[in-house]
């Protein structure tokens, strides 16, 4: 049997070594990348997510947690847009019901979706009844007709047709559980420096526990100039609770108030329960603005 030499050791040394990094290369810049871009979400195909977590926000409000595929995983959902959640009932009947979660792809493993359980919202009865790590729900997207593409670009789906609006200026006016589209484009000009659009919101609620978010909401305004939040309830607390805000409903002067006027540069989003919606989309078009520029989610 030949003697290895040291020649032969340094040899196999440095085959090794290249091997090494070769290989090492193909996983960062192939395996790897695939891993980090890998997303959530299909539009086409409704997956099962896990719920990892639930809390109770108030008496009739609740957080959900789903995990996604892995630690990794990114939602894959465009700002703007929303996904849809299904479910079977005990007749074998499909329901389904589009939420916008309130995290964004910046995060990573899972995504939250808060809302509200009503008596006789078949979805969410079925929601409350899911056990932490032990259920799953079916969901699909990305969904919906509204995108806000890049700084102050919003590309909208009307009548069949992809319309883009170039703005500085977003009216929002919501209510309820609308309020979670309206946070996901606030959050989204937050996380972007060069993002200067001005945002003037109206948040409208039954009373002051029934606000949801309202101690982040708090934050960002007191954070950003650019970004203006009212809150309205619709009656004012009586049980000694301090209250500086609007009390009663959304009228046409308080849009005039606190809505950025018609003009060019300016979009408004609606998002509540559908009589506020209509009310104020009524008003806001008795105030001069371009139909095509009020925009409900």
């Amino acid at each position: 049997m030949d003697r290895l030499t040291s020649k032969d050791v340094i040899g196999t040394t440095i085959i090794v070594g290249v091997c090494v990094l070769t290989m090492y290369a193909i996983y960062t810049n192939y395996i790897k990348s695939d891993e980090s871009s890998q997303k959530g979400l299909t539009p086409t195909k409704y997956q099962k997510y896990k719920l990892i977590k639930k809390v109770n926000v108030s008496h009739n409000t609740r957080k959900f947690r789903f995990a996604l595929q892995s630690a990794s995983t990114e939602l894959g959902l465009p700002c703007g847009k929303n996904i849809s959640f299904r479910f079977f009932d005990a007749n074998q009947e499909e329901v389904r019901r589009p939420y916008t979660p309130i995290t964004s792809n910046r995060e990573k493993g899972y995504f939250d979706v808060m809302i509200k359980v009503y008596a006789d919202g078949k979805m969410t009865q079925h929601l409350d009844t899911l056990v932490p790590n032990k259920d799953f729900i079916e969901a699909r997207g990305p969904m919906g007709n509204i995108r806000y593409a890049k700084p102050g670009l919003f590309q909208i789906k009307q009548k069949k047709e992809m319309n883009q609006y170039k703005v500085s200026k977003i009216g929002m006016i919501c209510g309820g559980t609308g309020i979670t589209p309206m946070l996901q484009i606030i959050r989204e000009i937050e996380a972007n420096h060069n993002d200067e659009t001005q945002v003037s919101m109206i948040f409208g609620n039954v009373s002051i526990d029934d606000i949801l978010l309202r101690e982040e909401l708090e934050q960002v305004r007191q954070k950003h100039d650019n970004i203006h939040i009212r809150f309205i309830i619709d009656k004012a607390p009586t049980d000694g609770r301090e209250w500086n805000e609007d009390v009663g409903y959304v009228t046409q002067e308080q849009l005039k108030q606190r809505i950025f006027p018609p003009a060019d540069d300016v979009i408004v989003l609606l998002c509540g329960p559908p009589i506020m919606t209509k009310i104020c989309k009524g008003n806001l078009m008795k105030l001069g603005y371009d139909e095509n520029r009020v925009v409900a989610f």
